[in-house]
């Protein structure tokens, strides 16, 4: 079976040059990082309890799709009654 070995040179270096853990969980997605092996390379780069990892991907998840769904993207609720509903109330 062949798998996919992610090299954490890269990361190790953008911490060095001062990225906070957020910046690079967003790069290591971007570059094909599935969600849980972000939260490894976080541990292993960072020095971080799986805990406290867990949170910061739990923390960029919730900034990102709060970014990508806002308000005024929303279509407003239908609030209109079924066909026939207003003889029912009537």
């Amino acid at each position: 079976m062949d798998k996919k070995v992610h090299d954490p040179a890269p990361y190790v270096a953008m911490m060095r040059n001062g990225a906070t853990s957020e910046e690079v969980y967003r790069q290591a997605l971007k570059d094909g990082f599935k969600r849980f092996e972000c939260v490894a390379l976080l541990c292993g780069v960072f020095d971080l309890e799986l805990d406290e990892a867990r949170k910061i991907g739990h923390r960029v998840w919730s900034e990102d799709a709060e970014a990508t769904t806002t308000d005024s993207k929303r279509p407003p609720p239908d609030r209109s009654l079924p066909a026939g509903a207003e003889q029912v109330l009537a």
